[in-house]
């Protein structure tokens, strides 16, 4: 039997392809380094982004940085969340919270899930930024109904507990649901264990 703790773990696993860009949050057809890094040339900008993705993998956040700026420059909301993501947590270099909340809301403005979570990370903990729990509330509720499954978690927690907002348990349980079936396609979720999983937690 699959345990409640594995299938939030399946959940973060989803959700972390995702934010790496490899689970088509480009849009794009999965192409090489090489044709990404040439696409870059030729001036598109997610191909920029793409590339610098495809140094992340690797752990080379020293690379992949001035992709992720020639992205977000050239208007992709992907290239200007990766790169305030690297700022947020200091990958590849110092943590600089005033350019990593510049990037995020730049990429939030772009319409970017990524940038949007990370705004209300920032607003929902007080890092970078005053606190502001109602705008946090307000990124992770767009975010989470875009699809991103950690948005639609963080929000659960805020109604679970009362934080910043009126607690209210059964929207905090919703929210797993619709976070569990935002994870889908998945080897082991399925609609129906979203539904076990969240009867397994009462």
């Amino acid at each position: 039997m699959i345990k409640y703790r594995s299938i939030w773990g399946a959940i973060g696993f989803a959700t972390a392809s995702v934010l790496l860009g490899t689970t088509g949050a480009s849009g794009q057809e999965e192409k090489s380094f090489p044709e990404y890094k040439q696409a870059c040339v030729e001036g598109e900008a997610s191909a920029c982004t793409q590339a610098g993705i495809k140094f992340a993998e690797v752990f080379n956040y020293q690379q992949a940085a001035p992709l992720y700026k020639q992205g977000c420059d050239g208007g992709d909301g992907l290239g200007c969340a990766h790169l305030g993501l690297q700022n947020l947590m200091g990958l590849g270099g110092e943590r600089d919270l005033g350019k990593a909340f510049a990037l995020n809301t730049q990429a939030c403005d772009l319409k970017n899930v990524m940038g949007c979570f990370s705004l209300g990370y920032m607003y929902s903990s007080g890092v970078g930024v005053e606190k502001d729990i109602q705008t946090a509330v307000s990124h992770y509720a767009w975010a989470c109904d875009k699809g991103l499954p950690r948005s639609c978690l963080s929000l659960a927690r805020m109604y679970k507990s009362g934080n910043g907002v009126k607690q209210d348990k059964s929207k905090a349980t919703e929210l797993k649901y619709k976070a569990c079936l935002a994870s889908l396609p998945s080897p082991i979720l399925t609609a129906e264990l979203c539904k076990d999983m969240l009867a397994w937690e009462k």
